[in-house]
C-alpha cells in the first residue's frame, strides 16, 4: 500500500505505509495534511481518514512509568520519510571548498586542451583595459560557458546518482527536498541558478544557512525546496 500526501500545496510520494508512519511520527504529518491512497475516492485530511480507520498508524507508545526504564529508540533506516538530520554551515563550506577545488581543476584541465586544439581563445592580458579586446572577450565569454556546462554536469551526475557531489559525500552529507525524497534533474538545474543569486548578495546570502536555526536553508535551498542533510547511518 503506497500513500500520496500534500506539502506546502505539493503532492508527494508515494511512501510506502512504513515511510508514512514514519513521517506522521516525526511530525511532518499532521491531522490537517491531506492525504491519499488507492481504494479512496478523493483527497482527505489525515485527521478524517483517522477517525474513521484509527488503525491506519499505529498507536503511540506511552511515555514510561515513573521510575521505568525508557525503551530505546529504534533505528530509522535511511530512506524517504526519515527524520532529517540538517548540515550546519561549517560542514557545507567545507563541502564546497571540495566542489570548488575539484571544478576548478577540471575547468583548468579542459580550457587547456580546448585551447591546445584550437577550439576557444586564449586568455592572457597585462591590464584591465585588455579585457576590452574582442578576442579577450570572447575567452572569458567561453570559459564562463564551459564552467556553466561543467558545473552543471558535474552537479546532474552526482547529485542523481548519489544525491551529493563529492564535497558533500566527504562531509557525509546528502541532498534531498524538504520532505526526504531524491532531487530531479530539473531541480538541480533550478537549484545551481538560484544558487548563482547568492553572487548578487557577495555571498552574504549563504549566512542564511547559520541564521536558519530550524532547517538551515540558504537562499537557494529556500528557491529551489532542497535541504542538505547529514547522511543517516
Amino acid at each position: 500500500m503506497h500513500w500520496f500526501y500534500a506539502l506546502n500545496n505539493q503532492r508527494r510520494g508515494p511512501v510506502t505505509q512504513g515511510e508514512f508512519e514514519r513521517l506522521a511520527e516525526a511530525g511532518v504529518l499532521t491531522p490537517q495534511t491531506l492525504v491519499w491512497r488507492q481504494g479512496m475516492a478523493g483527497w482527505r485530511t489525515l485527521g478524517d481518514v483517522l477517525a474513521e480507520d484509527p488503525g491506519v498508524l499505529p498507536a503511540p507508545r506511552p511515555p514510561p512509568l515513573p521510575g521505568e526504564a525508557a525503551p530505546a529508540p529504534a533505528a530509522q533506516p535511511a530512506a524517504q520519510g526519515a527524520v532529517l538530520r540538517y548540515a550546519g554551515f561549517l560542514p557545507r563550506v567545507a563541502a564546497r571548498f571540495v566542489d570548488y577545488v575539484i571544478l576548478s581543476f577540471a575547468n583548468e584541465i579542459l580550457f587547456r586542451v580546448l585551447g591546445a586544439a584550437g577550439l576557444v581563445h586564449e586568455v592572457k592580458f597585462d591590464t584591465p583595459a585588455d579585457l576590452l579586446r574582442p578576442e579577450i572577450a570572447a575567452g572569458l565569454w567561453q570559459l564562463s560557458l564551459i564552467g556553466l556546462l561543467v558545473a552543471l554536469a558535474y552537479e546532474i551526475f552526482f547529485i542523481r546518482r548519489f544525491s551529493a557531489t563529492p564535497g558533500k559525500l566527504a562531509l557525509g552529507l546528502r541532498l534531498v527536498r524538504s520532505d526526504g525524497s531524491r532531487l530531479s534533474a530539473g531541480r538541480i538545474i533550478g537549484r545551481h541558478f538560484a544558487d548563482l543569486l547568492n553572487h548578487f548578495t557577495f555571498g552574504l546570502s549563504y549566512l542564511l544557512v547559520a541564521i536558519d536555526s530550524d532547517q538551515r536553508r540558504g537562499l537557494h535551498d529556500h528557491l529551489a525546496d532542497t535541504r542538505v542533510v547529514r547522511k543517516n547511518d
